[in-house]
């Protein structure tokens, strides 16, 4: 008879029996299962932080709530797909920065942002949740049988044009270059600062550019008769023109110049000791200068820079979208965008941080090259037709003189919005504005920065370099009853100037907007067309100030 120690003592055995066999076939499916390539796993909160530097979140198309996404962890058969809350990937991301400093992040992010086609991604508001309407930019562009449906009335004219154009470049082509020519500008009083006076310009046809071969800055020995006159006609004293045979006056300034005027079909030329050197003393001197018109081959479009400036952004404001939809059109049609956040001189009204701003970029672009235009815009607007490219509002090739492209309203000049040439003359404008208020106490800056660009135009005869266009180009306002410069279906953008409200206005706005396309339907080649129109009037029958 088995006593009940040994049944029980049995039982033990054949339980360890069976676990044993258990645990044996578990481990064996298991490791089948992961050496197949689909394989589903339950990830913990502390599993994901691991793995959230592999992971790519497309937010674009997300659900209020949650978002889908796929983690490929280091080993290939460690997948898994799982849903989970926005806000547990927010302090899933927030536990993995610890430790980083804010800087940190920043470069990290803008590295990972330089990779996409969306440079400017960490300003889009898409994936915040909002009462108001965000718009993604890319929505409402015009796909390519839409545009060419609103253009079509028009490529029958043009199409004639283009044709007279290709008979005209088939000769031109012919000529790469054409013979070298020799200008002979005059240096100046030197008591008189270059500043104060417009350069001597040598040019090129349209369709050419200039290529220095030689310059000579001084006076050839026994020459008398070049630039014997001052600016007045009064002949200088003939001690200041002789050079001796066996005296040297002269220098050689070619890289300056090349560096000053090649590539341009215009330029201007300011010849003086104080530029260029002083090659013999009590003399004065003039300028030779040869170069060819070489044809200009493979012109690239312009670039640009879009410009903001907000140094307290708050969330679900008109000023929170202007950025998000400006950030976003610079990715779409591959601008620049720039946004200043930091007062740097508070001891001044703020509105000159506009000034500041612009005036920074440009100086970055005279630098590194990388664009040639800065666009200016406030940050109480709203982008309407992001199909209008800003190509469509520049000056046409024959009157590269103009470097201010900027609008007026029935109070005159309006900064709100403008663009500005990369250009020395931009540079030495900004200075002037900026600086205005000291050297003119007295003056009633009345809209300040915006007062103080109106006056330097004015009072130093800028005319030349500037252009006031029509509201509607791209400062448009909001208005429920006709005013000047009402928004027009089309428009670029609006503009809430004035308004006391702004971002219940906007999102009137924007409901506008998203309920008729018109809004958004004008293209490139319309606006070009009316902006060329503007730009070949005469003077006095286009805006001034």
């Amino acid at each position: 008879m088995i006593s009940s120690r040994t049944i029980k003592r049995n039982k033990l055995l054949i339980s360890i029996i069976i676990i044993f066999i258990f645990v044996t076939s578990f481990s064996v499916i298991y490791k089948n299962t992961l050496s197949s390539n689909n394989f589903t796993k339950t990830i913990t909160n502390e599993e994901l932080s691991k793995h959230l530097e592999n992971i790519n979140f497309d937010t674009n198309n997300v659900n209020e709530g949650s978002v889908n996404y796929n983690i490929f962890g280091d080993d290939v058969n460690e997948m898994g797909n799982k849903n989970i809350k926005l806000d547990d990937i927010e302090q899933l991301i927030n536990e993995s920065n610890k430790g980083k400093s804010k800087e940190e992040n920043d470069i990290e992010n803008d590295e990972k942002n330089k990779k996409t086609d969306k440079p400017n991604s960490k300003y889009y508001n898409l994936d915040k949740h909002a009462n108001g309407i965000r718009l993604n930019i890319k929505s409402l562009l015009l796909s390519e049988e839409e545009e060419e449906n609103e253009n079509e009335n028009e490529n029958e004219n043009e199409n004639e044009n283009e044709n007279e154009n290709e008979n005209e470049n088939e000769n031109d082509d012919i000529i790469k270059e054409l013979p070298q020519l020799t200008a002979r500008l005059c240096d100046v009083d030197y008591t008189i600062s270059p500043e104060t006076y417009e350069g001597q310009e040598i040019s090129c046809n349209k369709g050419y550019v200039i290529n220095i071969d030689d310059v000579f800055f001084g006076r050839r020995a026994g020459d008398k008769e070049t630039c014997s006159k001052d600016v007045n006609g009064y002949s200088y004293p003939e001690e200041y023109l002789i050079v001796n045979e066996d005296e040297k006056c002269e220098t050689h300034p070619v890289d300056s110049i090349k560096y000053l005027c090649e590539g341009k079909r215009k330029c201007e030329i300011k010849p003086t000791g104080s530029m260029y050197g002083y090659p013999c003393v009590k003399r004065h001197y003039y300028m030779e200068i040869k170069y060819h018109c070489k044809r200009e081959e493979d012109k690239k479009d312009p670039n640009f820079a879009i410009v903001m400036f907000a140094d307290k952004i708050k969330e679900e404001t008109i000023y929170d979208h202007a950025v998000s939809q400006f950030a976003q059109y610079a990715d779409v049609h591959n601008y620049k965008f720039f946004l200043e956040q930091k007062v740097i001189d508070p001891e001044r009204p703020i509105f000159y941080m506009k000034l500041y701003s612009v005036l920074e970029y440009v100086i970055k672009g005279l630098k590194d090259k990388s664009y040639e235009w800065v666009f200016w815009v406030d940050g109480d607007v709203t982008l309407v037709n992001p199909n209008i490219k800003l190509d469509a509002f520049i000056p046409p090739e024959d009157q590269e003189d103009i470097h201010l492209v900027i609008a007026d309203d029935f109070l005159g000049l309006n900064a709100g919005i403008f663009l500005i040439r990369v250009h020395p003359w931009s540079l030495s404008f900004l200075m002037r504005a900026c600086s205005y208020a000291f050297y003119n106490k007295d003056a009633y800056l009345v809209y300040v920065d915006q007062t103080a660009m109106y006056y330097v135009l004015t009072e130093q005869k800028e005319d030349k370099h500037y252009i006031i266009v029509p509201q509607n180009w791209f400062n448009s306002y909001y208005c429920d009853d006709d005013c000047e410069g009402k928004a027009q279906k089309g428009d670029f953008l609006v503009h809430f100037a004035g308004y006391i409200d702004k971002d219940y206005t906007s999102e009137l706005m924007k409901q506008k907007m998203i309920s008729n396309k018109e809004w958004c339907s004008r293209t490139t080649k319309e606006m070009r067309k009316t902006v060329l129109d503007y730009y070949n009037l005469p003077k006095d029958q286009q805006h001034h100030i």
